[in-house]
């Protein structure tokens, strides 16, 4: 018994349709994990803190910059600030990012976290953003200031103590 042609072929193409549409599922799979490989991740670069100066309406020097957080004496005592300005400066490739990014900021004392606060990332053209967060102070005690972008492939993270400390 002859098979006709056209049935062969009818056949052949049934069974040929679902592995072809495996394959390219699987190019495709291996071409998005691949794009995602190259991508790089963002990066918390460098922390700032400065004094709300009350008195005179202004933000202080970085104390980060002049080595002025390792003690930090008598601020709250001489009513000179109660709040003080965090900026964190996030790096990484100028491209966009669906859903935007998180980057996640938490002051914590030795009694544990009192702040948690959020900003989304819109990486500027030239790869840097730039969050601002204020926090209130907690008077003679050190604060320990930590920045972190959750859910990336590398989270990043860096931590910031202010040693806030009061006496003679």
């Amino acid at each position: 018994m002859k098979i006709p042609a056209s049935n062969i072929t009818a056949r052949v193409a049934r069974l040929a349709m679902p592995v072809l549409l495996l394959l390219l599922a699987f190019i495709a799979h291996v071409g998005s994990v691949s794009a995602q490989g190259k991508t790089q991740g963002l990066e918390i670069k460098s922390i700032q803190v400065k004094l709300f100066m009350m008195r005179e309406g202004t933000f202080g020097e970085d104390l980060v910059a002049t080595d002025k957080a390792r003690i930090v004496w008598n601020i709250g005592v001489n009513a000179i600030s109660d709040t003080f300005l965090v900026v964190v400066e996030v790096t990484g490739p100028a491209e966009y990012r669906e859903p935007l990014p998180t980057l996640v900021l938490t002051a914590e004392t030795i009694r544990g976290v009192f702040q948690r606060q959020t900003a989304r990332i819109m990486t500027a053209i030239d790869g840097k953003y730039y969050a601002a967060f204020l926090v209130p102070m907690t008077g003679c005690v050190p604060i320990k200031i930590v920045a972190r972008i959750p859910r990336q492939r590398k989270p990043s993270t860096k931590s910031q103590l202010i040693n806030f400390q009061c006496g003679e």
